[in-house]
C-alpha cells in the first residue's frame, strides 16, 4: 500500500509540474532563468535593472545572421556561423533582435542568465516550431522572448 501511495504521489507531481506555469518571487533586483514561457506576456529571466547588462551571442545556426537593437538608426551587425560576440553598451529598455540571412530560416534562443551577463545562443528551429527572433529587455529587469 505505501508503494502504492509514493506512486500515486510521485505522478500528481509530475502532473503538477508539467501543466502549472512557473511561478518564482520575483524580488527587486533578483535576477532568475526559466525554462517555460507559457505566453509572450511572462518573462523568461530577471536580471538586475540597476546594474550593467551584458549578452553574449553566439551563433549556432550553420548561417550567417544579422544582429542588433532595434532604435532610430536600427543599425546591425553580422555574425558569421559559430562566431561569437560580446555586446557592453546595453541600452536600458531596449529589443535585441537577430535575423536570419535566409528568410525562410527560423531560430530559436537557448538563454543563460547569469547576474548580468545574458548568454543567447542562437540556433536553427525545428519545422513547426515556433520562430524566436526578439529579445525585450525591460525597465524593471524583465526579459521577455518574441
Amino acid at each position: 500500500m505505501k508503494q502504492l501511495e509514493k506512486i500515486f504521489q510521485s505522478l500528481i507531481g509530475v502532473f503538477l509540474e508539467t501543466t502549472s506555469p512557473i511561478y518564482k518571487e520575483e524580488k527587486e533586483n533578483q535576477t532568475y532563468f526559466s525554462h517555460k514561457q507559457s505566453d509572450l506576456w511572462q518573462s523568461v529571466a530577471r536580471i538586475n535593472p540597476l546594474s550593467i547588462l551584458h549578452i553574449i551571442l553566439i551563433n549556432q545556426t550553420g548561417e550567417s545572421l544579422e544582429y542588433g537593437f532595434i532604435n532610430e538608426d536600427n543599425s546591425s551587425e553580422q555574425l558569421l556561423p559559430g562566431e561569437m560576440v560580446i555586446i557592453h553598451q546595453i541600452p536600458e529598455e531596449t529589443y535585441f533582435f537577430t535575423e536570419p540571412e535566409n528568410l525562410m530560416t527560423s531560430f530559436k534562443y537557448d538563454l543563460l542568465v547569469t547576474d548580468n551577463l545574458v548568454t543567447v545562443k542562437v540556433k536553427l528551429s525545428t519545422k513547426g516550431q515556433t520562430s524566436n527572433t526578439v529579445l525585450n529587455f525591460a525597465a524593471d529587469g524583465a526579459i521577455y522572448l518574441y
